[in-house]
């Protein structure tokens, strides 16, 4: 229904704004400037009012950003390729050819963005020397972990896209797989779709022909309303808890609550990591809970921390980043990269999916990402 009202107002505003734009220009032989500024006032208008009305109608902040993408490449762009047109049709070559371009290549970028880049997958690997416990400094005699994050499947059909994400995933071969949450976003009213998917996504995990050393462990996010979404599967899920782990495993694994991901880490959990020798593992859906130790410039703990949430912004804008995260962290670290501060290594996913529901449904230069971690561990 708010897609069907959104194509409705795109092509009322387009038939209005072309035929306003054009009456400026009634009678001329030569294309004149006004037509075009009409033009580009009516799409600040669409800019303006499309979110708002978005708002209005749903209270929802992601149907106003789905109107703005709207406003823009189905109302706006659309409207100046017409002007280019009629530029170039009563001979104003250059300004017709010069709006014709900017129509192309907005228009290009946006498919690119909502047909290509989400199903991208880029397959990242890091390594992590761990410090040694006697002087700080990486072991000179190191023991390999291979450890794979999956964050924000967030998918509302099991496709191709997946498929290829868990056969990368067995590929990688890892140790330890973490999900860092937000699985399936199907809504409460549509039970038939759930479980389909659900059982698409238990079939997911039965291709899997590597199992991992150490197990498969998840945290939940803000999109996992059923408690059942991973019921089936080897995944065993971690709400403020540490992970029940074979007596020689090399390190130990924190999951946080989706409430712990968005605060400060408990003094509690830290001075167990403080006090053990073993690698630190701490996994969060959101990463905010890493925003005072960046803050700061600075870590006494050890630990890797690894979280998700932010899709790396989603959309990237060339020299100036995301501009939105919706975390408390500074955009330039959600970028997928792994980052260091003193002992304290983490990554921030850029996901493997997109936010559904009203949100637009695009990336532009963010490509969804699994990583995988070699943990250079000491012996």
């Amino acid at each position: 229904m708010f897609l069907a009202a959104l194509l409705a107002l795109d092509l009322l505003a387009l038939f209005v704004g072309a035929r306003w734009s054009a009456a400026a220009g009634r009678g001329a032989e030569s294309f004149r400037t006004r037509e075009l500024a009409r033009a580009l006032a009516w799409c600040a208008l669409c800019g303006a009012a499309f979110p708002l009305l978005a708002i209005f109608a749903t209270s929802s902040g992601f149907a106003a950003l789905r109107a703005l993408g709207h406003a823009l490449f189905c109302v706006g762009l659309p409207l100046l390729g017409w002007c280019g047109a009629r530029a170039w049709r009563r001979r104003s070559l250059w300004s017709g050819a010069l709006l014709l371009v900017i129509f192309s290549a907005g228009e290009l970028a946006y498919l690119w963005a909502r047909r290509v880049e989400p199903y991208r997958l880029a397959v990242d690997t890091f390594v992590v020397d761990w410090p040694s416990p006697n002087d700080g400094a990486p072991a000179s005699e190191a023991r390999l972990l291979k450890v794979a994050l999956l964050a924000d499947l967030q998918t509302d059909v099991i496709g191709a896209h997946e498929e290829e994400i868990f056969r990368r995933l067995d590929e990688g071969r890892p140790d330890l797989v973490l999900f860092a949450g937000d699985y399936l976003q199907i809504p409460l009213s549509e039970p038939a779709q759930y479980e389909r998917e659900r059982a698409a996504l238990r079939r997911l995990f039965r291709t899997l022909t590597h199992a991992p050393r150490y197990g498969f462990f998840g945290v939940w996010g803000d999109i996992d309303f059923a408690s059942d979404v991973l019921e089936g599967t080897p995944v065993a899920m971690l709400d403020d808890a540490w992970a029940e782990l074979p007596a020689e495993a090399p390190f130990q694994l924190y999951g946080l609550s989706l409430a712990s991901s968005r605060r400060e880490l408990s003094s509690r959990m830290l001075a167990r990591i403080a006090s053990d020798r073993r690698a630190s593992l701490v996994l969060g859906h959101a990463p905010d809970f890493l925003a005072p130790l960046i803050e700061r410039g600075q870590s006494p703990w050890s630990f890797l921390a690894l979280a998700g949430h932010v899709h790396g912004g989603q959309v990237v804008l060339p020299l100036l980043g995301p501009p939105i995260t919706f975390s408390k962290v500074p955009s330039e670290v959600v970028d997928g990269s792994l980052q260091r501060l003193g002992g304290l290594s983490y990554v921030i996913s850029r996901g493997l999916g997109m936010e559904r529901g009203y949100a637009p449904r695009l990336r532009f230069a963010c490509r969804p990402q699994l990583v995988f971690l070699e943990l250079r561990l000491p012996t």
